[in-house]
């Protein structure tokens, strides 16, 4: 049975500067930096994914910074 190793990160915590948006592991080292226009305003975390809205769009991201869905949102 194949077992399948994912991204050696967990989010620990996620910083707004600027026009960036940079994630930090466990270890409290940037691993991933995000364009903020793309990304929008980070509403929440865990250690595996972040929603952020931009717009009227809400996205999830994983843990690597991927989007991973997205969805229309509604006032």
């Amino acid at each position: 049975m194949a077992t399948l190793i994912g991204s050696p990160h967990k989010i620990s915590n996620i910083e707004t500067s600027g026009n960036w948006i940079y994630m930090y592991d466990e270890k409290g080292h940037r691993y991933k930096s995000l364009s903020a226009s793309s990304v929008g305003e980070v509403k929440g975390w865990s250690a595996n994914f972040f929603v952020s809205r931009n717009g009227n769009w809400i996205y999830t991201w994983d843990k690597n910074g991927k989007k991973t869905h997205s969805r229309g949102a509604t006032r």
